[in-house]
């Protein structure tokens, strides 16, 4: 049961929903050290796929100014994606800009699987140096 709330969770947090993910991780692998590959797996997984739902709501928008006509940080991260490509997402574990790199992945229509690649080697990174720090 612990596995299937790290994974909501864990899913929910790569959302624009402003919550955390590693501290339910660092609690579980803290309390069940023998099972942190078994909560590493589902946390990645589970945020790899709220990255994947962000960035299909961005293929769903047809104009990235749908979201914010006149925000600059979205425009840099924009700028970003447009001049790097699908590599900056290996950066989307991080607070609130992940988030919005997963949407402007869709909105320019980036590769889904090297996008997806990406996104969960990111995360996953992630989540092993928080396990390495906890035990």
């Amino acid at each position: 049961m612990d596995v299937l709330y790290l994974f909501i969770h864990s899913l929910i947090a790569s959302t624009i929903i402003p919550i955390s993910s590693e501290i339910g991780l660092a609690a579980l692998v803290h309390q069940f050290p023998h099972n942190a590959v078994i909560y590493l797996i589902f946390a990645t997984i589970g945020n790899t796929l709220g990255s994947i739902i962000s960035y299909y709501c961005g293929r769903l928008l047809t104009k990235w100014q749908t979201i914010n006509a006149y925000s600059n940080s979205q425009t840099k991260l924009m700028a970003l994606l447009k001049r790097y490509g699908v590599w900056v997402l290996l950066f989307a574990w991080l607070p609130i800009i992940g988030d919005f790199l997963c949407v402007g992945a869709g909105v320019l229509r980036l590769n889904i699987w090297l996008s997806s690649l990406l996104i969960l080697i990111g995360k996953s990174l992630r989540y092993c140096l928080v396990i390495v720090l906890v035990i």
